[in-house]
Formats: structure tokens, sequence, C-alpha cells
């Protein structure tokens, strides 16, 4: 995902998830001048579905402002996974990818 032009800094995390136990969900940061209202899913879509496993593919995809880093320049991922469910909030977008394993 971090080839993909738009895309700044991404974390993929799991999520839970009532019927599978864990799905996949990639928040991600835009390069400076990206519009976030203009972003296209289906593309990013469409090439993390030419460059991954299907399973590996997010299923959620939620753009944020910024990341918090360790101070060795690795984003904390283990704040983002924290309270992180099988739902929609605002400002993420389901996938669709919903094959079954």
């Amino acid at each position: 995902m971090r080839q993909f032009s738009d895309i700044d800094e991404v974390a993929v995390i799991p999520v839970k998830n009532r019927v599978r136990g864990e799905e996949v969900k990639a928040l991600i940061t835009l390069r400076p001048g990206r519009d976030a209202t203009a972003f296209d899913y289906a593309r990013l879509h469409a090439h993390c579905a030419e460059h991954v496993a299907s399973f590996k593919i997010p299923r959620y995809i939620e753009i944020v402002t910024a990341f918090d880093h360790t101070p060795s320049e690795k984003i904390k991922k283990n704040e983002l996974v924290a309270g992180n469910w099988d739902y929609t909030i605002p400002g993420t977008v389901e996938t669709g990818n919903d094959k079954q394993t």
C-alpha cells in the first residue's frame, strides 16, 4: 500500500469480527497536497488486489491526519488496535472484501 501514489504512511491492524474472529483494517495518511474527500478507495482496493493475497486486502480503510510514532519513528500500532471492533465509523470505508476463508 505504501507504493500507492496518494499514500504517505500506512498501518495495517487487526480488528475483531464477530463472525471471522479478525478482519484487516488499514489506516493511512495522505501525501501532502492530496485531498481526502477526493480519495479513490476503489483504485486503492484494485491496487491491493493486484499486489497481495485476497485475505490480506483490508476490509476497512480509514484516512487519518497523523500517526503517533515511537522514538525510533515506528508507528505506535498498539494504540491503533485498542478499541477497534467490527463496525463502520465516520471516515471509514468498507471495501467489501468479505471472502470466506
